[in-house]
């Protein structure tokens, strides 16, 4: 649903959008930053295996602030995209 109605907000003047590097281009990068940990944590079958008091095979210890503060990059540029 974000995905389709970010589209529509950009479609009507799409190159005003485009050329903006200061929250756009931010944005793109930080998406994937963001989303790549996610999917792991969803479909790795080891980290659903793991029994009570047993540590994960690897598990970054920094994964979690990268990953809050790049989705919050990603709602902040998203919120001043229309007005930058």
């Amino acid at each position: 649903m974000n995905v389709f109605t970010g589209m529509l907000m950009c479609s009507p003047d799409t190159y005003r959008y485009v050329v903006n590097d200061y929250n756009l281009c931010p944005k793109i990068v930080l998406i994937p930053i963001g989303g790549i940990p996610v999917l792991y944590f969803s479909v790795s079958e080891q980290l659903w295996n793991v029994k009570a008091g047993e540590m994960p095979q690897w598990v970054p210890s920094g994964s979690p602030p990268v990953v809050l503060l790049s989705w919050a990059g990603v709602i902040i540029c998203g919120r001043l995209l229309p007005y930058v």
